[in-house]
């Protein structure tokens, strides 16, 4: 069961996080929001998923909320894997950041 359970849960996330793309992309962000922090509540390290969040975020006139998600997973990556969040996800808030 465990194995199959594992492959289960990564199609789940990875389908969720492709229906918010498109969400995204149909100009229904706040569901692609929706979905993306409910797929995070099930898979808080899914670091693609905290990226496509912040975008969002941002792109909705957000932008310090998608900072301070950024520094609330980088503080729970730092506490459960002793490790940063990786160059794209750092890139992006200091991208976000620069628009102040």
């Amino acid at each position: 069961l465990g194995p199959a359970q594992d492959e289960l849960r990564a199609a789940w996330g990875d389908a969720a996080q492709a229906l918010a793309r498109q969400h995204a992309r149909s100009g229904e962000r706040a569901r692609a929001v929706a979905l993306l922090q409910a797929l995070l509540a099930r898979e808080p390290l899914r670091e693609g998923a905290h990226r496509e969040l912040m975008v969002l975020l941002a792109a909705e006139g957000e932008r310090a909320r998608a900072l301070a998600h950024y520094e609330a997973f980088g503080a729970r990556l730092r506490a459960e894997l002793g490790a940063a969040p990786d160059r794209e996800t750092r890139a992006l808030a200091d991208r976000l950041r620069a628009l102040a």
